[in-house]
């Protein structure tokens, strides 16, 4: 009886110790991670108060949440500082950044953020724009950078990539009106004389150049990186749209993508005029089609050789192949 007594006070011991050590654990086995193409992980800090989400967020429930409901829930807010990670929502200019974070916000509620601090977009509804990049009050932050040295700066990143082509057509038409007017959505001069012009011929060489380095540079880096193609987005939202907030470790819930369907486009998601659009096609000489089809190949190859899907060829206009 003696003996009994002892092993239970040794078990009740044993069990006051392992206790704490099962719980931390636990705890740490719950952390969320986020696996990148290469097959690493990233821990995510878990924004608080999220709404329960289910797996079947794609393929249950789309059409039976109410627009009103959904009008009144599509909320966005800024996250407590220190909430999220500073993850990279890099593209080059033209590639679709604004109407990406656009959907973003749909589907988590959360604002995002840039290291731009566009007024227009500001003004315009985009709160986390004035937000420090580094603060974790906003859920992925804009840039357009591809010097090693910002990069680094970076924990992890989601990489935009939009036809060569198509995002020069679109960076000068933005350009063309932004400067000045402050106008996302204006259409440059697309002329039948711009072949021969050196201003022109000089923007598309350095197009080229930044087009490559930028790739090249997220995609060898050493972080975990997620690959969003912007004409897979344009094909199919809500499968893109999944992807990014599963990289970031974000519920994504059936009433926030029922956000996503109601508003898809965004208010900065420019009309394409065919007039406007034809002559810009025409604007690329022969030697410019070459080197873009050149880099693009190359750039394909590379996501490949990292774990990549290649560039959707099929999904691309403008070249011929």
């Amino acid at each position: 009886m003696t003996r009994l007594k002892l092993n239970s006070k040794r078990y009740f011991l044993l069990g006051l110790i392992l206790t704490p050590v099962f719980l931390i654990v636990r705890r740490q086995l719950n952390t969320a991670n986020v696996s990148s193409p290469q097959g690493r992980s990233m821990n995510i800090i878990q924004p608080q108060s999220r709404m329960e989400t289910t797996s079947s967020a794609l393929t249950k429930n789309k059409t039976d949440v109410k627009l009103q409901y959904v009008k009144n829930n599509c909320d966005l807010r800024l996250a407590a500082n220190g909430t999220f990670p500073a993850v990279a929502l890099v593209s080059a200019p033209g590639s679709g950044n604004t109407w990406i974070r656009h959907l973003l916000q749909q589907a988590t509620g959360y604002y995002t953020g840039s290291i731009f601090t566009d007024e227009a977009l500001y003004k315009a509804g985009f709160l986390g724009e004035y937000e420090d990049w580094d603060s974790g009050s906003t859920l992925v932050v804009k840039t357009h950078t591809r010097g090693l040295g910002q990069i680094k700066k970076y924990p992890a990143g989601i990489l935009i990539i939009r036809n060569l082509y198509d995002s020069t057509i679109s960076e000068r038409n933005l350009l063309a009106n932004y400067l000045n007017e402050h106008d996302h959505l204006g259409i440059a001069d697309w002329g039948d004389q711009l072949t021969r012009d050196p201003e022109w011929i000089k923007f598309v060489d350095d197009r080229i150049k930044s087009y490559e380095n930028r790739i090249r540079r997220w995609v060898e880096w050493d972080i975990p990186l997620l690959i969003v193609h912007y004409e897979n987005v344009v094909q199919d939202p809500e499968v893109e749209v999944k992807k990014m907030t599963d990289f970031l470790n974000v519920p994504l819930t059936n009433e926030r993508m029922a956000c996503v369907r109601m508003d898809t486009q965004g208010g900065f998601h420019r009309v394409a005029d065919k007039a406007w659009k034809k002559a810009a096609r025409l604007a690329f000489t022969h030697e410019m089609r070459q080197r873009i089809n050149q880099v693009m190949e190359n750039m394909s190859k590379l996501l490949v050789e990292h774990g990549h899907s290649k560039l959707p060829w099929p999904l691309y206009e403008n070249m011929k192949r």
